[in-house]
């Protein structure tokens, strides 16, 4: 069973035999998190811990798939309660 979105990309493309991905440009880092959405370190730790922002952690550090962090931005963007028009 897959905790995330993350751990299901780092799966499909290793052990379903699909090429291999550069995974250093498809996952980030806190800090590089941070400097993207030009925020502090703490709010990204922060938004990881509620779970807002979906990420991995790997011993002490958190990683975030790029893709998840598209999800937050695009969640985010939202205005609340208003669903996107496909008009």
């Amino acid at each position: 069973m897959y905790y995330n979105r993350l751990q299901y990309i780092l799966y499909s493309t290793v052990a379903r035999g699909r090429p291999q991905v550069n995974i250093s440009k498809e996952v980030l880092t806190v800090e590089e998190v941070s400097e993207l959405l030009q925020i502090s370190p703490e709010v990204v730790r922060k938004q990881l811990r509620q779970k807002r922002l979906l990420g991995v952690r790997v011993g002490k550090e958190w990683r975030i798939a790029k893709v998840e962090l598209e999800r937050y931005l695009n969640i985010g963007a939202q205005p609340e309660g208003r669903e996107l028009d496909d008009n």
